[in-house]
This record gives structure tokens, C-alpha cells and sequence, in this order.
């Protein structure tokens, strides 16, 4: 999708900045996220330790996020290869009567205990529905991604790591919204390294004041660029804002001090679109 001239990029990116300047902002509303149907067993585990285990088990290693017992891959034809599960904790559960007073109503929580599980890909057997979260069209700039050697996947977080991820060593998006914004925000962290690299600097690890208000405010350029409407432009005012405030500056002021990069990457961006 060819981004056009630019002029339209420094009208929109003086757009962005007029609106934040002004502090007249639309509802800064959070991104959707994706969620597991409730057809499928892993929708239904609890827990923080588990959800954490099962992303380390699965998505990390490239494997399907749906995983089952032993006994729920069989009951749907399916049969998991030998010593290819990993472990979650469920509950052990009492009545309140066993443990209390005769006659009270309940159950208590004595401890926990190991269950195994296994992920479709360790699995096989009878063809099943597979557990996919692509969009039904794809984003503006994907394109983009792909002539850059940067791979896209969507599929839920399983912890409060936000709405996507960027790996820089691996050069991969990973979103967990299919808000078009959130993959804008993640190409951008890529061609800032590209931009970093070219003065022989690097992107750094982690959520990098400077880097995230970087990439946030050439997300809020490109809705505009790709014709999106501008509902997007105040959840990218509060998520600049916040990261303006650990790096002790304005948001207008945070902007500015980022500016020159973010205008780099929408020029590269366009050259590859």
C-alpha cells in the first residue's frame, strides 16, 4: 500500500502532534484481545503460573497453543507422542464439611497437585479444528513486514505482556489484537532498528522509554497515512504519556525529542510499500 508523498506524511504527523498539543483527545479506549473459544479445553485453565507455563511450553517453542490431557486428545481421535507433555497445577479440593464445622457448605483448597498436558503439534491422529487467530483480512503494511523478513502471528498472551511483542534477535511480530495499530507500533520497533543500525547503534531489550514513544507515535502517523480514523490517536496519547513520565519529559516535549527517528522509519516504510 504506497503511503504517498511527503507532504501527506509531514501533514499527518503535524496532525498528530496539533492534537496532542491541544490535549483534545478522543476516548483513549484499550485494544480488543484475543480469546480461546470456549470449545476448547486450555480456554478454561486459571492461574497465573499456569497461563505463564503453558505460553513457555507452546508458543515460545513454536508450538499450537491448543493443549489437552491425555484423555481429552483422545476422546477426539487424537494421540500424543511419548514424553512430549509438560505440567500445570490444578487444585485439590475438600469439602468445607471435612475440615470445619458438621453441616457447612463449600470446598476448601489443601494444596496442588500435577496434571499433564500436550500440544496439538505433539499430537496426531484424526483431523480436528486447529486453534488459528488470523484475521479475516490482513493489515495495512503487511507487505511491508514481509519484504523486510519480518514474520507475523497472531495468538492470545497467556500474561499482561500487552497486545503484541517484537523480537529484535529473531525479527518477529507476535500480536495478540488484531487492531491494526498494534501491528503499526510493532513494524515500527523493526525499521527503528534498521534506522539505528544504519548509525551503528542498537535497539534496546525490553520497555525502552525513548523506543516505545517512538514507536507509538509512528503508529499514530500511519493510521492516519492508511486512511484509519483517528480513535486510535488517544490510546496512543496515553500510552506516550506514560512512557513521557518515566523518562521525566512532556508528551508533546517526548515527541519532539523523537521526531527525527520517527520520521526515518515512515520514510523507509514507504520505500518498501
Amino acid at each position: 500500500m504506497k503511503m504517498q508523498t511527503e507532504e501527506r506524511r509531514a501533514q499527518a504527523m503535524q496532525d498528530v502532534l496539533d492534537m496532542f498539543a491541544s490535549g483534545v483527545m478522543p476516548e483513549a479506549i484499550a485494544h480488543s484481545k484475543l480469546e480461546i473459544p470456549a470449545a476448547f479445553p486450555c480456554s478454561r485453565w486459571k492461574g497465573l503460573t499456569n497461563r505463564v507455563l503453558w505460553y513457555l511450553y507452546t508458543s515460545l517453542q513454536d508450538r499450537s497453543i491448543d493443549a489437552r490431557t491425555f484423555k481429552q486428545w483422545k476422546a477426539v481421535g487424537r494421540f500424543p507422542k511419548k514424553e512430549s507433555g509438560f505440567y500445570l497445577w490444578r487444585p485439590k479440593l475438600v469439602p468445607r464439611e471435612d475440615i470445619e464445622d458438621p453441616g457447612s457448605e463449600g470446598f476448601m483448597v489443601i494444596g496442588f497437585s500435577p496434571f499433564c498436558v500436550h500440544s496439538y503439534t505433539d499430537t496426531s491422529g484424526a483431523e480436528i479444528e486447529e486453534l488459528t487467530f488470523e484475521p479475516k483480512e490482513a493489515p495495512p503494511l503487511i507487505e511491508v513486514a514481509e519484504k523486510m523478513g519480518v514474520s507475523v502471528s497472531y495468538k492470545p498472551t497467556s500474561h499482561s505482556i500487552g497486545w503484541g511483542s517484537y523480537s529484535p534477535k529473531q525479527e518477529d511480530i507476535s500480536l495478540a489484537t488484531h487492531d491494526e495499530e498494534v501491528f503499526f507500533h510493532e513494524l515500527a520497533h523493526h525499521v527503528h532498528k534498521l534506522v539505528l543500525k544504519e548509525r551503528e547503534e542498537e535497539l534496546q531489550n525490553g520497555q525502552v522509554a525513548l523506543q516505545e514513544i517512538t514507536a507509538e507515535l509512528a503508529a499514530a502517523v500511519l493510521c492516519r497515512l492508511v486512511g484509519r480514523a483517528t480513535a486510535e490517536n488517544g490510546f496512543s496519547f496515553k500510552y506516550i504519556s506514560g512512557y513521557a513520565e518515566r523518562a521525566g519529559l512532556d508528551p508533546l516535549e517526548a515527541c519532539k525529542t523523537v521526531l527525527d527517528d520517527v520520521e526515518q522509519i515512515l520514510t523507509k516504510i514507504e520505500e518498501a510499500s
